[in-house]
């Protein structure tokens, strides 16, 4: 079973860092990548 709460702050993660590359290079990504640590 998976664990609730994670959803939002991934996609606010992913979502930010898709903003910052599309500002730097003026294009934007079709894929982010995250290296997320997990939870103890």
């Amino acid at each position: 079973m998976s664990q609730s709460g994670y959803t939002l702050p991934v996609f606010a993660a992913a979502a930010a860092l898709a903003a910052l590359r599309c500002l730097q290079t003026q294009q934007p990504p079709k894929t982010v990548e995250l290296d997320l640590v997990e939870p103890r």
